[in-house]
């Protein structure tokens, strides 16, 4: 239930740190990669783990950055991306 939770908080996050992100970023283009640069800054600014997704017409991208379970040290994704 723990990697659950901060997966969840970790997408909630990963939402909060795209609007940080700015012109200092302005590189990334593509909706996925501005939230992927977030993700990788939530988890620079200390949260364990960020995983969110955008959805595009037909396409969907998952981004993934940090832990999602502490104890054990896995890599914070989602149940439906595989990697």
């Amino acid at each position: 239930m723990k990697s659950l939770r901060l997966t969840t908080v970790g997408a909630a996050i990963g939402l909060a740190a795209l609007t940080a992100v700015g012109p200092a970023n302005a590189a990334a283009t593509a909706p996925a990669d501005i939230l992927q640069a977030g993700a990788k800054q939530g988890v620079s600014d200390g949260y364990p783990g960020v995983v969110g997704l955008v959805r595009q017409g037909d396409t969907t991208r998952y981004v993934h950055a940090g832990v999602g379970d502490l104890d054990s040290g896995k890599a914070a994704v989602s149940a439906y991306c595989a990697l």
